[in-house]
């Protein structure tokens, strides 16, 4: 299949969301302004996501590439492939297996890592964006306008100090309820480079993906794009953000706000800065006991 004449793959890691994804890759190819294949990589363990897709699109085969069974069909001239994974691999790695067989089956110059919880105004372009990566070789991430539902920008995202992400921000989360939560976004940045953009839709060159090996699946859930950027800072490849028509990003599946999640992603932050920051560990320290010293008074107040 490696004969393919695109340049662009959409890469969707799902969990429990198939419906919502099925949809979504429906209306993404009826905005799109550019020719593109899709895999999908359903970490659900959820065999019926194979009866939905052969209802929503046309089932041509299935073949088997390294570990994981895959089932290839058509739609609007394109190929969408479903993969099964063996495991949850998160986000890190339920990517890199996306990208694995989008470069066994057709050989993409750019991937677009994409949620199933984005909605595309009206105007959106994709082309835009791939041209801009094709007249700047040097960059290898890029991050367009998002938003939530809200209004509130998502892109794009600047430097914070180990100190402003790991212990000041949970004092934000109990005493301001959140009014500061948004330090580490650049807001009055227009286009420029930016430091990380959000995961939940972005451009990446494939040539600095696989330079970089891919993802950093220590991290099961939470701050892969951060750490990708930083990844891609060591091979000489930038972040950027390209300001444009925005896109909505729902929030409408992958996780909820359970201490579970909290708890990971604080695990998942510590990572970065422990591992790509060089943070001293009194710091790494100080930041677990704010962590669970919010936890615990947000439990009293709720349940006293």
């Amino acid at each position: 299949m490696n004969n393919n004449t695109k340049d662009l793959t959409t890469i969707i890691t799902d969990y429990k969301t198939i419906s919502q994804t099925i949809n979504y890759i429906k209306e993404l190819y009826k905005s799109a302004d550019y020719l593109f294949d899709t895999i999908v990589v359903d970490n659900s363990l959820n065999f019926n996501s194979k009866i939905k897709f052969d209802k929503a699109f046309e089932y041509i085969k299935s073949t088997r590439i390294s570990d994981w069974n895959c089932y290839q069909y058509k739609f609007e001239n394109s190929w969408i492939i479903l993969v099964y994974s063996n495991k949850n691999n998160g986000y890190a790695g339920g990517n890199n297996i996306g990208a694995n067989i989008a470069n066994k089956l057709f050989e993409p110059q750019y991937l677009l890592f994409s949620n199933s919880d984005i909605e595309l105004n009206k105007g959106f372009s994709i082309k835009k964006n791939i041209q801009f990566l094709k007249n700047h070789p040097s960059i290898g991430i890029l991050g367009p306008t998002i938003k939530d539902l809200n209004g509130k920008d998502q892109n794009p995202r600047k430097q914070m100090s180990a100190k402003s992400q790991l212990i000041y921000w949970y004092f934000d989360l109990m005493w301001f309820h959140m009014k500061f939560n948004q330090w580490n976004l650049d807001k009055n940045a227009h286009s420029k480079k930016a430091f990380w953009v959000s995961g939940s839709f972005m451009f990446v060159r494939n040539k600095a993906f696989i330079e970089c090996n891919g993802f950093d699946e220590h991290n099961f859930l939470y701050g892969e794009e951060i750490i990708l950027s930083s990844r891609m800072r060591q091979k000489k490849y930038s972040t950027y953000y390209l300001e444009q028509i925005p896109i909505i990003h729902a929030h409408q599946g992958g996780t909820n706000s359970t201490f579970k999640n909290r708890r990971q992603n604080h695990k998942s932050i510590k990572y970065y800065y422990r591992k790509y920051e060089n943070t001293p560990r009194y710091i790494l320290v100080i930041s677990d006991l704010s962590f669970y010293l919010v936890e615990l008074v947000s439990y009293l107040k709720h349940h006293i």
